[in-house]
Protein backbone atom coordinates (compact mmCIF):
# COMPACT_ATOMS: atom_id res chain seq x y z
CA UNK A 1 0.00 0.00 0.00
CA UNK A 2 2.89 2.37 0.77
CA UNK A 3 4.28 1.78 -2.71
CA UNK A 4 0.95 2.70 -4.31
CA UNK A 5 0.80 5.91 -2.24
CA UNK A 6 4.37 6.75 -3.22
CA UNK A 7 3.61 6.08 -6.90
CA UNK A 8 0.51 8.29 -6.79
CA UNK A 9 2.41 11.00 -4.92
CA UNK A 10 5.18 10.87 -7.54
CA UNK A 11 2.67 11.02 -10.40
CA UNK A 12 0.81 13.91 -8.80
CA UNK A 13 3.98 15.92 -8.22
CA UNK A 14 5.40 15.20 -11.67
CA UNK A 15 2.18 15.87 -13.57
CA UNK A 16 0.36 18.58 -11.61
CA UNK A 17 3.25 20.65 -10.25
CA UNK A 18 4.55 21.67 -13.72
CA UNK A 19 1.05 22.83 -14.70
CA UNK A 20 0.86 24.97 -11.58
CA UNK A 21 4.25 26.56 -12.27
CA UNK A 22 3.09 27.50 -15.77
CA UNK A 23 0.29 29.56 -14.22
CA UNK A 24 2.79 32.33 -13.41
CA UNK A 25 1.67 35.52 -15.07
CA UNK A 26 3.69 36.08 -18.26
CA UNK A 27 5.46 39.42 -18.53
CA UNK A 28 6.14 41.58 -21.60
CA UNK A 29 9.70 41.60 -22.91
CA UNK A 30 12.11 44.07 -21.27
CA UNK A 31 12.82 45.72 -24.65
CA UNK A 32 9.10 46.24 -25.21
CA UNK A 33 8.72 47.89 -21.80
CA UNK A 34 10.98 50.71 -23.02
CA UNK A 35 7.90 52.00 -24.86
CA UNK A 36 6.59 53.11 -21.45
CA UNK A 37 8.07 56.55 -22.29
CA UNK A 38 5.32 56.98 -24.89
CA UNK A 39 2.38 56.18 -22.61
CA UNK A 40 0.17 59.19 -22.05
CA UNK A 41 -1.42 62.07 -23.92
CA UNK A 42 0.81 64.01 -26.31
CA UNK A 43 0.09 67.14 -28.36
CA UNK A 44 2.23 68.15 -31.31
CA UNK A 45 2.83 70.76 -33.98
CA UNK A 46 4.72 69.99 -37.12
CA UNK A 47 5.00 69.99 -40.85
CA UNK A 48 4.96 67.45 -43.65
CA UNK A 49 7.66 68.53 -46.08
CA UNK A 50 7.00 68.90 -49.80
CA UNK A 51 7.90 66.01 -52.08
CA UNK A 52 6.48 63.57 -54.61
CA UNK A 53 3.62 62.92 -52.15
CA UNK A 54 2.45 66.54 -52.21
CA UNK A 55 3.06 70.09 -50.98
CA UNK A 56 4.32 71.07 -47.52
CA UNK A 57 1.54 71.09 -44.93
CA UNK A 58 1.47 72.47 -41.39
CA UNK A 59 -0.20 70.14 -38.91
CA UNK A 60 -1.17 69.84 -35.28
CA UNK A 61 -2.49 66.86 -33.45
CA UNK A 62 -2.77 64.63 -30.44
CA UNK A 63 -1.50 61.11 -29.74
CA UNK A 64 -2.81 59.01 -26.86
CA UNK A 65 -0.76 55.92 -26.02
CA UNK A 66 -1.65 53.17 -23.56
CA UNK A 67 -0.65 49.59 -22.84
CA UNK A 68 -3.48 47.10 -23.40
CA UNK A 69 -3.87 43.31 -23.22
CA UNK A 70 -1.93 42.95 -19.97
CA UNK A 71 0.88 45.17 -21.23
CA UNK A 72 1.66 43.05 -24.30
CA UNK A 73 0.38 45.66 -26.80
CA UNK A 74 0.95 49.41 -27.02
CA UNK A 75 -2.03 51.08 -28.63
CA UNK A 76 -1.98 54.63 -29.95
CA UNK A 77 -4.79 56.82 -31.24
CA UNK A 78 -4.12 60.04 -33.12
CA UNK A 79 -6.15 62.92 -34.45
CA UNK A 80 -4.23 65.21 -36.80
CA UNK A 81 -5.48 68.47 -38.30
CA UNK A 82 -4.21 70.51 -41.22
CA UNK A 83 -5.61 72.92 -43.79
CA UNK A 84 -6.56 69.82 -45.78
CA UNK A 85 -8.79 68.42 -43.01
CA UNK A 86 -8.61 65.90 -40.21
CA UNK A 87 -7.01 62.43 -40.24
CA UNK A 88 -7.20 59.70 -37.59
CA UNK A 89 -4.55 57.04 -37.00
CA UNK A 90 -4.50 53.81 -35.04
CA UNK A 91 -1.13 52.35 -34.03
CA UNK A 92 -0.48 48.88 -32.63
CA UNK A 93 2.98 47.87 -31.38
CA UNK A 94 3.84 44.49 -29.89
CA UNK A 95 6.94 42.47 -29.16
CA UNK A 96 7.53 39.81 -31.82
CA UNK A 97 9.15 37.01 -29.82
CA UNK A 98 10.11 35.14 -33.00
CA UNK A 99 11.85 38.09 -34.73
CA UNK A 100 12.99 39.52 -31.35
CA UNK A 101 11.84 43.04 -32.21
CA UNK A 102 8.97 45.44 -31.62
CA UNK A 103 6.56 45.07 -34.53
CA UNK A 104 4.60 48.21 -35.35
CA UNK A 105 1.67 49.00 -37.60
CA UNK A 106 -0.09 52.34 -38.17
CA UNK A 107 -3.24 52.78 -40.24
CA UNK A 108 -4.82 56.09 -41.21
CA UNK A 109 -8.39 56.80 -42.26
CA UNK A 110 -6.93 58.47 -45.35
CA UNK A 111 -5.71 55.07 -46.59
CA UNK A 112 -2.10 55.56 -45.50
CA UNK A 113 -0.29 52.63 -43.87
CA UNK A 114 3.00 52.29 -42.01
CA UNK A 115 4.36 48.91 -40.98
CA UNK A 116 7.72 47.86 -39.66
CA UNK A 117 9.34 47.95 -36.27
CA UNK A 118 10.60 50.18 -33.48
CA UNK A 119 14.19 50.03 -32.26
CA UNK A 120 15.97 51.97 -29.55
CA UNK A 121 19.20 53.90 -29.68
CA UNK A 122 19.76 54.52 -25.99
CA UNK A 123 16.46 56.04 -24.83
CA UNK A 124 15.48 57.18 -28.33
CA UNK A 125 12.73 55.16 -30.03
CA UNK A 126 13.18 54.99 -33.81
CA UNK A 127 10.37 53.94 -36.12
CA UNK A 128 11.69 52.02 -39.15
CA UNK A 129 8.76 51.45 -41.44
CA UNK A 130 7.46 50.87 -44.90
CA UNK A 131 5.04 53.64 -45.78
CA UNK A 132 2.35 53.47 -48.44
CA UNK A 133 0.82 56.70 -49.63
CA UNK A 134 -0.97 57.40 -52.90
CA UNK A 135 -0.45 53.79 -53.97
CA UNK A 136 3.35 54.11 -53.78
CA UNK A 137 5.63 52.42 -51.25
CA UNK A 138 8.43 54.25 -49.44
CA UNK A 139 10.89 53.42 -46.68
CA UNK A 140 10.48 55.57 -43.60
CA UNK A 141 12.55 56.25 -40.49
CA UNK A 142 11.77 58.57 -37.61
CA UNK A 143 13.78 58.98 -34.41
CA UNK A 144 11.90 60.56 -31.51
CA UNK A 145 14.40 62.54 -29.41
CA UNK A 146 13.01 62.87 -25.89
CA UNK A 147 13.91 65.59 -23.40
CA UNK A 148 15.66 64.57 -20.15
CA UNK A 149 12.37 64.77 -18.21
CA UNK A 150 10.56 62.68 -20.90
CA UNK A 151 7.82 65.33 -21.14
CA UNK A 152 8.66 66.65 -24.61
CA UNK A 153 10.48 65.62 -27.73
CA UNK A 154 11.18 66.23 -31.37
CA UNK A 155 10.71 63.93 -34.33
CA UNK A 156 12.29 64.18 -37.77
CA UNK A 157 10.99 61.63 -40.24
CA UNK A 158 12.76 60.83 -43.48
CA UNK A 159 11.50 58.95 -46.50
CA UNK A 160 13.24 57.05 -49.30
CA UNK A 161 12.20 55.29 -52.48
CA UNK A 162 15.36 53.16 -52.68
CA UNK A 163 16.73 52.99 -49.11
CA UNK A 164 19.83 54.94 -50.19
CA UNK A 165 18.65 58.48 -50.86
CA UNK A 166 16.69 59.98 -47.97
CA UNK A 167 14.69 63.20 -47.95
CA UNK A 168 12.89 65.08 -45.16
CA UNK A 169 9.27 64.04 -44.78
CA UNK A 170 8.05 65.15 -41.35
CA UNK A 171 9.26 67.36 -38.52
CA UNK A 172 7.43 68.02 -35.27
CA UNK A 173 7.65 68.99 -31.61
CA UNK A 174 5.72 67.01 -29.02
CA UNK A 175 4.61 67.85 -25.49
CA UNK A 176 3.22 65.37 -22.98
CA UNK A 177 0.05 66.76 -21.42
CA UNK A 178 -0.10 66.30 -17.68
CA UNK A 179 -3.67 65.63 -16.58
CA UNK A 180 -5.00 68.12 -14.04
CA UNK A 181 -5.70 66.81 -10.58
CA UNK A 182 -9.45 66.38 -10.07
CA UNK A 183 -10.76 68.08 -6.94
Amino acid sequence: MKRICLVFTFLFVSLVAPVQSQDATPQPDVEFNKLQVLVGHWTYNGEYKSGPWGPATKIKGEWMYEFVLNGFVLQGHCTEKSSEGEIHYLEIAEFDSFAKNIADSVAGDDGSRYSGHIVFSGKTPIWIETFVVGGKQYQYREPFELSADLMSGTAKGEISEDGKTWMPFFEGTFTKVVPSVKK
